[in-house]
């Protein structure tokens, strides 16, 4: 095919295309000509949403980037990630071995694993999910654990959280704090709570850094830890920026603005075993599960309703991929019900998709 052009000119989406096709001659190469007048718009406009971004919770899209939650596995669930990624994290993190064999979960470690094994794992008793850790305090010693968090101190020095606790013997009292990764010892933020009743309760607290004292993208460890003798059960803990908005990082929500993107599709190879039902209610009773698609934690802490003020916030027109897999012709009416019921006016014409298609 022979192509020439009436002149030179940037070619794009919309510009106007003339092709002119000679009818095909027995033994000859057939040949066309392409004229194209940038002088001459079409007389139709393509529509925004011709472009469109998805979401999908794998690798740090949303859990470690959209989603502001600095923790990972916050109430110390086991089974979240697949045979490949536990291989993964060891070999990244060797220590974590170390910590698995003293009762802890992934990716918590203890405070001081020179103090043996002061944790247990507790199921079917637990304020989220299926699982709580006791800690086992030692007389004049903290006992504790800990995990490596990436606090956005470039952009604030503020940091808000919560944490169930159940207490069962001992002084009560728990004490969160934000520490030199590795050196327990250093410490740049702490608060310590009084503990009430005998069975779960939710704490809230507040911990500010001082400036200098973490560089921008320097690692802190986050740590939860009982003394003298006090033995606890905790569970569902939660660290954030306080500068998140409804959740997320509003960093991630700057950059995602200014795409101007049309539609933002909610989906992918996760659809296929993703159930809603599980993403919606109060965030602190929605249960961890693992993302079989990716092999890694389904928090389901970001769900439709994030999902939805997500797109009010980026100015898109959510568009949702169903669970044609393990999910049902009802539940699939259920969705789209309660999304026609949570945005825009309230009447429907969102767009759906028949599972991971477009």
């Amino acid at each position: 095919m022979k192509v020439t052009f009436a002149k030179t000119v940037l070619l794009c989406i919309c510009v106007p295309i003339v092709l002119k096709a000679q009818a095909p001659t027995e033994g000859v190469t057939p040949e066309a000509t392409i004229t194209i007048d940038a002088s001459k718009p079409a007389s139709y406009k393509i529509p925004r949403t011709i472009f469109g971004t998805f979401l999908e919770p794998i690798g740090n899209s949303i859990y470690g980037g959209l989603w502001a939650e600095l923790l990972k596995n916050p109430s110390f669930e086991d089974n979240l990630w697949n045979a490949g990624a536990i291989q993964r994290m060891l070999s990244d993190e060797p220590q974590l071995a170390r910590a698995s064999e003293l009762g802890l979960p992934l990716p918590w470690e203890p405070l001081d694993a020179k103090q043996g094994n002061r944790y247990e794992p507790r199921w079917n008793d637990a304020a989220n999910s299926y699982r709580s850790l006791f800690l086992m305090g030692l007389p004049g010693k903290q006992v504790g654990v800990r995990q490596k968090v990436y606090p956005p101190v470039h952009r604030t020095l503020h940091y808000t959280g919560s944490l169930y606790a159940k207490h069962e013997s001992g002084p009560r009292e728990i004490e969160v704090s934000i520490r030199r990764l590795d050196h327990p010892e250093e410490v740049f933020a702490s608060r310590a709570m009084v503990l009430s009743g005998t069975d779960w309760k939710r704490y809230e607290f507040r911990l500010d850094l001082e400036a200098e004292k973490i560089a921008p993208l320097e690692t802190a460890d986050f740590v939860i830890a009982v003394g003298n003798e006090s033995r606890v059960l905790v569970d569902e803990a939660s660290l954030m920026p306080a500068d998140n908005v409804d959740g997320m990082d509003p960093d991630m929500i700057a950059m995602a603005k200014a795409m101007k993107s049309p539609i933002l599709r909610f989906g992918g190879n996760f659809t296929s075993a993703y159930h809603w039902r599980d993403g919606i209610g109060p965030r602190d009773k929605r249960v961890s599960m693992l993302n079989i698609a990716w092999g890694m934690p389904e928090y389901n802490t970001f769900g439709t309703d994030e999902f939805l003020r997500f797109c009010e916030l980026i100015g898109a027109r959510p568009q949702i991929a169903l669970n044609l897999g393990s999910g049902t012709p009802d539940e699939a009416a259920g969705w789209v019900k309660y999304v026609n019921e949570h945005w825009g006016d309230h009447k429907g014409g969102s767009l759906w998709e028949l599972g991971n298609y477009v």
